[in-house]
């Protein structure tokens, strides 16, 4: 299954790219994503792509490790993010979505994201 993929960060809160069906937990193939700065940053720390998570507050899967300047143009990109599991990764808990986290706030602007996931569900 691929899952076309996209949102926004306007402030340190996760995007969630994947969420799987009640009771069922994501069996991960792949990840690419891209990242773009819609309106520009204003802001007085640098914003943080930590990683793509396993759920909102768990270890950190895929570190991306691109930091946006606090005062980023519109236009800015971070490139592409791609990354892949042989086989398959599985997460370990039964409703747990797939997350990009931050590790900084953005104080004004918006930052893109899009792109897709690939992988398959299974029941618990």
């Amino acid at each position: 299954m691929v899952k076309r993929v996209g949102g926004t960060f306007t402030g340190t809160t996760p995007l969630t790219i994947w969420t799987p069906e009640t009771g069922n937990r994501i069996l991960l193939n792949g990840i690419y994503l891209q990242a773009w700065v819609v309106t520009a940053l204003v802001g007085a720390t640098p914003f943080d792509f930590v990683g793509v998570c396993a759920g909102t507050n768990s270890t950190v899967l895929w570190d991306i490790g691109r930091i946006a300047s606090a005062t980023d143009a519109a236009g800015i990109s971070y490139g592409y993010f791609p990354i892949s599991f042989p086989g398959a990764y599985a997460f370990a808990n039964v409703d747990s979505p797939l997350v990009v986290a931050t590790g900084a706030t953005i104080g004004t602007g918006v930052i893109r994201v899009r792109g897709f996931v690939y992988g398959s569900e299974r029941l618990g």
